[in-house]
């Protein structure tokens, strides 16, 4: 199933927060996976930097494919195809390893916190396009449509119409293994499955013209779902060497550059199925635990910061006033390094990534107003390759910026998230 011609790369719905679980208590003694929040706020950036090509792409391409506008646009969308498969794997992770569903009632919470802000978020852009654009949107029949596929200005939604019947899915096969009955998954997921037909049918007798189904899955969203969320879990615990690093980084680039070429003399955009997808794919997720890891174990430590002082929970060390058993630690005052080290700096970073990554969803569903706004309408055509290629790094940066800090503020606001995501 190709990506649909709208600019693409879909970036992170909600998720669960790799530092909490779906219900949102911390998770015990799970350790916190910081590569995979950095993996939603890169994601989410990069979906942007496609969207922000595809959008420049669009504009262009019956007339000005001779502009350094098309040129840029294409180059962007040449490093944002893994966006949508980062995000199906990352939810494979979640439901199968990272935060599996406790019982029924916490996998549907999880449903329900991405349905809620998928349908404001569908009429939130019907009703704005119909008052920039009064005659170019029909509201009824996007309206009937909307229930069964992502259709109208919202175009980027159509993504959360695979993952919610994946996470139903699988979610409900991890709690059949664990001696569960989930009857309400199964039933909403036969749904998903079988609905197709049923549609098929409904439209056949009516006469009625309710678009398109969308509801399901892919086998290409499957394989991201389960392979890369098996990924993403083995490098938790995966050590790379420099020289690891620097050949990932050279693949990636080397991908890129047959991405644009695909692009540009194949078939525009790439589809999601396609090879070079994965390979881009696994390329971030192995640089960005290799950054995690590094950024994790940068500079030395005082044991004051491990055992003594405040310790990591917040207390004067872990186990009492000082140290794991309440004692003086015998750290206190020295350097640590290695892997106590990494934990504390990690424990220090990790609040202000949690709730960034955990902005990022809301960051998505918001961002496509503010790309529209500036590289669909405003943005200049004719200017020069390096004046072009600023303007589109600073419009680019600054909707992903614009976007993330409205949905810090919103989340906020009391209930504010289980709305707008």
């Amino acid at each position: 199933m190709s990506r649909p011609h709208a600019p693409q790369s879909f970036p992170a719905p909600g998720g669960v927060s790799p530092g909490r679980d779906a219900a949102g208590e911390a998770p015990g003694r799970r350790a916190y996976r910081g590569d995979v929040d950095l993996l939603r706020l890169a994601a989410c950036l990069t979906v942007m930097l496609g969207h922000a090509g595809g959008t420049l792409i669009r504009r262009t391409q019956d007339e000005h494919q001779d502009s350094a506008a098309y040129l840029v646009g294409h180059l962007a969308e040449a490093v944002n195809p893994w966006a949508v498969p980062m995000f199906f794997a990352i939810a494979g992770w979640a439901v199968l390893a990272g935060a599996p569903p406790r019982d029924q009632a916490t996998m549907l919470g999880r449903i329900v916190r991405h349905a809620v802000p998928l349908a404001f978020w569908s009429l939130a852009y019907l009703g704005v396009y119909k008052m920039v654009a009064w005659d170019e949107v029909d509201v009824r029949g996007t309206l009937v449509q909307l229930p069964f596929s992502a259709t109208g200005p919202g175009y980027h939604l159509w993504y959360l119409y695979l993952y919610i019947p994946l996470i139903t899915l699988f979610g409900a096969a991890v709690l059949l293994l664990r001696g569960k009955r989930p009857w309400g998954l199964a039933l909403l997921g036969l749904l998903f499955s079988g609905g197709a037909v049923l549609f098929e049918l409904v439209q056949h007798a009516t006469g009625l013209d309710l678009g398109g189904w969308r509801w399901g899955v892919t086998t290409y969203a499957v394989v991201y779902f389960t392979a890369g969320g098996i990924l993403i879990h083995s490098v938790g615990s995966l050590r790379l060497p420099r020289w690891a690093c620097w050949a990932a980084g050279i693949v990636f680039a080397g991908a890129s550059a047959l991405v644009f070429l695909w692009e540009t003399r194949v078939h525009y955009p790439i589809e999601n199925a396609n090879p070079l997808t994965p390979v881009l794919g696994v390329c971030v997720i192995l640089l960005i635990a290799a950054v995690w890891r590094g950024a994790r174990g940068s500079g030395p430590v005082t044991g004051g910061d491990v055992l003594g002082g405040d310790g990591l929970g917040g207390r004067r060390g872990l186990g009492g006033r000082n140290g794991l058993g309440g004692a003086q630690s015998p750290t206190d005052g020295r350097s640590l390094t290695g892997e106590r080290a990494a934990a504390v700096t990690a424990a220090r970073r990790s609040p202000l990534l949690s709730r960034l990554a955990g902005a990022s969803f809301g960051a998505f569903l918001v961002h496509v107003f503010l790309i529209d706004a500036w590289f669909g309408a405003l943005f200049p055509l004719d200017w020069g390759l390096l004046a072009t290629t600023a303007l589109f790094l600073c419009g680019w940066l600054g909707c992903f910026a614009v976007s993330l800090t409205a949905s810090l503020l919103w989340g906020r606001l009391p209930h504010a998230r289980r709305l707008l995501g």
